[in-house]
């Protein structure tokens, strides 16, 4: 009888055992998935926010370019960028693009342009800015 109790015991342990390194595993690959993830999500934010930048910046570049003294130009955006939402900052000394979430950011200097650019903060939300330029000042607005 007690060869019985050994054998049925050997047995529990065998499958507590195998129980358990199911979940061991289970638990590495779950942490290994969620790493990749982050990782490539964190490389599409950057793609993104680099796009919305230069899309940003060649507009700022086109509405300098116009012969008009006051011209304004209304162009769309995403809403957000990695599912986040994000703001675009024109500043004097260049745009920066930052999530609100995470706050990585993107700056892109405006060299050589001759205008006074107009610190201002506008959020994605909307999905479309205004630039406006008067004079020698260009202003973004939502």
């Amino acid at each position: 009888m007690s060869f019985k109790i050994r054998k049925s015991q050997a047995a529990i342990f065998e499958n507590v055992l195998i129980f358990s390194i199911s979940v061991a595993i289970f638990i590495m690959l779950f942490a290994v998935f969620t790493l990749y993830q982050s990782y490539f999500t964190y490389i599409a934010v950057d793609d993104q926010l680099t796009d919305v930048s230069n899309y940003f910046s060649s507009q700022v570049i086109l509405i300098s370019e116009k012969e008009d003294a006051n011209s304004s130009s209304v162009f769309f955006i995403p809403k957000t960028i990695g599912g986040e939402p994000y703001e675009i900052e024109l500043r004097s000394d260049g745009l920066v693009i930052s999530t609100m979430v995470t706050g990585t950011s993107k700056f892109s200097p405006l060299y050589n342009l001759p205008y006074e650019f107009v610190p201002r903060k506008i959020p994605s939300a909307r999905g479309k800015i205004t630039l406006k330029k008067t004079g020698n000042q260009i202003i973004i607005g939502a």
